[in-house]
């Protein structure tokens, strides 16, 4: 769950930082006090620093990411307080991969890419990396959001991908009720998920899955697409959408950034 977790962590330059909020009445930002800590200071690549980026953060403050060395590849990592930054190793064959998400036992999870075979989805549980399952025909997938339960979300496949959770040994397709393609981004406490579903991404309908059916959220007006970034237990999902200025046929289109919540 992403949606009160993810985004009170933010990568400067050559360094992950976390912001402390103390306050969170938005309407008077002038009172809203914060700090921001400096964490790491890239990563030690033996000759220089490298890039650091945090993707996600549980309720402990550990955080999910990657780094990058230069004219490297990216590597994932955890970090915590008490240990600093850990890499996640990955196999021999593995040249690239990132950790998108972490919840309250610190499992992560995320994607590799493998020499001759695409990318596939893991888990990093306590020092044990755990190749997912791609299902049945299934060829690549990634990882990109997980819950306390440790139902992990993400996708499979690239020409026309499909949602999946996992759930232990069983992956569950979560199928597009506007397709053919799906990717879904997180899951709640409850199961419930969101990404986007359709021909492609720039026609794409955010939608919330609640463990049977896929439900197709309403665009904004004059939006393109929408895509569900996160959602919280709620149910509420935050997103974007891409949406061409009124009355500009010429203009360039710009983004929105948008709540569902029940009605």
């Amino acid at each position: 769950m992403k949606l009160n977790q993810r985004a009170i962590c933010a990568p400067i330059v050559l360094a992950a930082a976390v912001v402390t909020v103390g306050g969170f009445n938005l309407s008077a930002l002038g009172q809203c006090g914060y700090e921001v800590t400096e964490i790491i200071l890239g990563p030690d690549c033996g000759y220089q620093l490298g890039h650091a980026a945090a993707m996600d953060l549980n309720d402990e403050g550990h955080i999910a990411g990657f780094f990058i060395c230069p004219a490297a590849h990216e590597r994932p990592f955890i970090w915590t307080p008490e240990s600093g930054l850990e890499k996640i190793s990955l196999p021999p064959d593995a040249w690239h991969g990132r950790a998108y998400a972490i919840n309250n036992s610190d499992q992560v999870v995320g994607y590799m890419a493998i020499t001759g075979a695409g990318y596939s989805a893991f888990l990093w549980d306590a020092g044990e990396l755990t190749l997912l399952p791609a299902g049945d025909g299934g060829e690549y997938c990634g990882a990109y959001g997980i819950n306390n339960a440790s139902q992990a979300v993400g996708f499979r496949d690239y020409d026309e991908r499909l949602g999946m959770l996992w759930e232990g040994d069983i992956v569950i397709d979560i199928v597009p009720t506007y397709g053919p393609s799906a990717l879904v981004n997180d899951v709640n406490e409850a199961g419930q998920a969101t990404g986007w579903m359709g021909p492609g991404v720039t026609t794409a309908r955010a939608f919330l899955w609640d463990g049977n059916e896929t439900l197709s959220l309403d665009l904004l007006p004059d939006a393109q697409m929408a895509e569900g970034e996160a959602i919280n237990n709620l149910g509420q999902i935050a997103g974007y959408s891409l949406v061409d200025p009124p009355n500009e046929p010429e203009s360039i289109s710009g983004s929105s950034i948008c709540i569902y919540h029940g009605r």
